[in-house]
């Protein structure tokens, strides 16, 4: 997340210095990260970027929100037991919808092993289809919000990587 926040002041800065106002900056960018399978951690995460970037936002008077693309992790998928991919992928494409990701890349079960097959293509786009279609997980403003593990997780997250955004700008 610090990384991250560090990279977008940098990108603002930049490209006001070429001539765009801090609000077209700020609202220009996307941030990519990447979810894993643990639901709450992973939900947290995407949360608090967005309340360390409205702050950074903020603070260059443009309030824009971050905007997110999560991806599911690479890392943890598995050449072994590549049916089980299919479990990881959809929590983490879960987390990454709760979390408040604008968009969402669900990798194939099979890229450990390679190219991906068809049908390994065809589960990871029908995976955000049925948590679309079945959960409603995009008609809930904040579906993690009020949770208190969530909340807490979410400052704790926040507090730390702009602790460290404030070492990376620092340096």
């Amino acid at each position: 997340i610090a990384t991250a926040l560090a990279c977008g002041i940098a990108y603002v800065r930049a490209l006001q210095a070429e001539g765009a106002d801090a609000k077209d900056a700020a609202g220009s960018l996307l941030f990519t990260l990447s979810v894993g399978p643990d639901v709450l951690v992973e939900t947290s995460k995407l949360r608090a970027l967005r309340l360390c970037w409205a702050r950074v936002s903020e603070a260059f008077g443009a309030s824009a929100p971050a905007r997110i693309h999560a991806q599911t992790s690479r890392r943890m998928l598995t050449r072994y037991d590549a049916y089980g991919n299919i479990l990881r992928n959809t929590t983490a494409t879960f987390a990454a919808a709760i979390g408040g990701a604008e968009a969402i890349t669900t990798l194939p079960f099979t890229d450990a092993l390679g190219l991906p097959t068809p049908f390994a293509r065809r589960v990871a786009r029908n995976t955000q289809h049925i948590l679309l279609e079945e959960s409603h997980a995009g008609h809930v403003a904040d579906p993690a919000g009020g949770a208190w593990f969530v909340e807490k997780l979410t400052r704790d997250l926040a507090d730390k990587a702009w602790t460290l955004m404030q070492e990376i700008e620092a340096a």
